[in-house]
């Protein structure tokens, strides 16, 4: 009798457990690039009005990071893996957000967070596509 070949090492638990990964990741520089921001805020070298740009610029950075670490910790569809990794994200910081008191008008930033999560784990993954160079036909 064969045996049956073991499940690839990027399948879905495999996806889901790298996903989780990343997120944590992620989650840990976004919270050392906020404290850095708030750093230079209270110092005075940032005003508080690119605060706000700051904040979605780490989460972006943050996630672009735990993007990439998915998609070469999967292997193949890192496209997809990318996009784990900023739903999981997102799934901490919505389940941080029900922790905390509700504050007005900030629903909208949270809307951006997500957005920002999304693009940054998406575009983590696509700097991690296998792409090969082609020759152009001039240099044949």
């Amino acid at each position: 009798m064969k045996r049956r070949k073991s499940a690839p090492a990027g399948g879905s638990g495999g996806l889901a457990i790298n996903a989780a990964k990343a997120a944590v990741i992620a989650m840990v520089i976004t919270l050392v690039l906020l404290l850095v921001i708030a750093c230079a805020v209270s110092k005075g070298a940032l005003g508080e009005k690119s605060s706000e740009n700051m904040m979605l610029g780490s989460v972006v950075a943050a996630t672009t990071i735990g993007g990439i670490y998915c998609a070469a910790k999967q292997g193949g569809g890192v496209i997809t893996a990318g996009a784990a990794s900023a739903g999981v994200y997102i799934i901490i910081v919505l389940f941080m957000t029900m922790l905390l008191p509700k504050k007005l008008g900030e629903d909208g930033m949270l809307l951006k967070v997500m957005i920002a999560a999304v693009a940054g784990g998406v575009f983590g993954g696509v700097l991690k596509l296998n792409r090969k160079r082609k020759k152009s036909k001039l240099r044949k």
